[in-house]
């Protein structure tokens, strides 16, 4: 009992740490988008001589590259864990609940 006491808080600890990952994931991805604006005019005398100008406004979506560059890096971390840490504490659970089961 005690075997699977230690595994099950082992296991604990390690989706504790993977969701704070996921918290990191969720607010990388709420940002990684900057709006970038862009204007450009033009003034010129129509044929009638009244002066005229045209003003052309653009926002333009885009990706910050660092924080591209760390949503990459944080999504990497966490699939390592899912394969690594978690999943080595999962078995180690399920060999617990095996050995009590089998006394």
């Amino acid at each position: 009992v005690e075997r699977l006491r230690e595994c099950s808080a082992a296991l604990s600890r390690a989706q504790a740490e993977q969701r704070e990952r996921e918290r990191v994931i969720q607010r990388l991805c709420a940002s990684i988008w900057a709006v970038q604006k862009h204007e450009s005019a033009l003034t010129a005398k129509c044929g009638c001589g009244q002066d005229v100008r045209y003003t052309h406004r653009v926002e333009t979506a885009v990706i910050d590259r660092q924080k591209y560059a760390a949503l990459v890096r944080a999504m990497r971390d966490h699939l390592r864990a899912a394969r690594g840490p978690i999943a080595s504490a999962l078995f180690r659970v399920a060999q617990a609940e095996f050995a009590l089961f089998a006394a």
